[in-house]
């Protein structure tokens, strides 16, 4: 067993396998990671020395470049706003209404986000006062710690959108192929991977969890995952260091 696993395991998203882990350091990807990302010219792999070592400095993407900070997401949303305003202004005066593609720069973005105002009930959220004092009193009522007690998905929209950072990370990472390289999907014959929907477990270990079962049984059953997970990276996890 290696005495480090590669970022891969803990960084690739739950779809394909991994524990879609965030970084908000420095962790770089060793070169013996992505020897599978970078062919030669004859079409076979290029083979690099292992180790924590890399030439071209390949790091796993930070959190911090896909999260703007508050001060430019108060600009911004004032800029769309008054965009916003501006287009609607047009509309009236066309006797039209707004449609997505007017707005399709500008969907999610601004603060709240203007998609909230084309949700199925915006007409009764008008209505809801004091929704911001009502959730910070929850922390009173619900024991589950909520930090982002402050806002509220309905009225604010969603604030955060990490696409661009599972994007880039399954990228720097080499690819969803080079990704699978270091797991099980090779013995599996399966001719693609995009049937691979980890995120759904099967329907079977849900029905199982409502119904009544011994501890045992019911250990068991919250041992799936795990195994799932040891078992599909098994290549990764039971090889000696390089």
């Amino acid at each position: 067993m290696p005495a480090r696993f590669p970022p891969v395991v803990f960084y690739t998203p739950k779809e394909i396998g991994g524990l879609g882990m965030l970084s908000m350091g420095h962790v770089l990807i060793p070169q013996s990671d992505l020897r599978w990302m970078k062919q030669t010219d004859q079409g076979g792999i290029t083979h690099f020395r292992s180790g924590m070592t890399h030439d071209e400095d390949q790091l796993i993407p930070n959190l911090y470049r896909y999260i703007q900070p508050w001060e430019f997401e108060f600009i911004d949303s004032q800029r769309v706003w008054a965009e916003y305003a501006l287009k609607r202004q047009e509309a009236n005066a066309q006797n039209r209404r707004l449609t997505l593609e007017d707005l399709d720069d500008s969907w999610d973005r601004g603060i709240p986000r203007i998609n909230t105002l084309f949700q199925k009930d915006r007409h009764t959220l008008a209505y809801d006062k004091g929704w911001r004092v009502r959730t910070e009193f929850k922390t009173y009522q619900i024991l589950k710690q909520n930090p982002f007690w402050w806002t509220h998905q309905r009225h604010d929209g969603k604030l955060w959108n990490l696409n661009n950072y599972r994007t880039d990370m399954i990228q720097a990472l080499g690819g969803v192929e080079g990704i699978l390289e270091h797991t099980l999907f090779r013995g599996t014959y399966f001719p693609t991977w995009e049937g691979l929907f980890w995120e759904r477990a099967s329907g079977f270990e849900e029905s199982m969890k409502f119904k009544k079962l011994t501890n045992a049984q019911r250990s068991g059953l919250n041992q799936i995952p795990n195994r799932r997970f040891t078992l599909w990276w098994s290549p990764t996890i039971n090889r000696a260091n390089d």
